[in-house]
């Protein structure tokens, strides 16, 4: 082989790897174009749901206001109920329940109920 031949192959090995060159940067270009849109994409849709889970806040709660102002007297019997829900499950069994009773206002029939209840099983302690 000649040096005319060398230097023709050292050419073509030259052009072959700036075309491979090229074909990683484009197919590295086409890879990130796909990861960015993914990524917006799911950015849009965590932004549409967080919006619509908003809108169906906004929306209970002005149903919610609207029906205390239509009937305030069922709200109040809710929010009653719910307080004494909250203090009897705060009563941890008829001992504690019997002991605390003065401090949380609870009557003797209320103490005494309590403690059958315990003692039937229908609540646990």
């Amino acid at each position: 082989m000649s040096a005319v031949d060398f230097s023709s192959v050292r050419d073509e090995v030259v052009k072959l790897t700036q075309t491979v060159s090229d074909l990683v940067q484009k197919q590295a270009s086409s890879a990130r174009t796909q990861i960015m849109d993914a990524v917006g994409s799911a950015a849009d849709n965590i932004s549409q749901s967080t919006s619509a889970a908003q809108d169906k806040l906004t929306s209970l709660e002005s149903e919610v206001g609207s029906s205390i102002q239509k009937n305030p007297w069922r709200a109040v019997v809710i929010a009653a109920a719910g307080g004494r829900a909250t203090r009897v499950s705060r009563l941890a069994g008829p001992d504690e329940h019997c002991d605390r009773r003065d401090a949380y206002g609870v009557s003797r029939r209320e103490c005494g109920r309590t403690r059958r209840a315990v003692e039937s099983g229908r609540i646990r302690s």
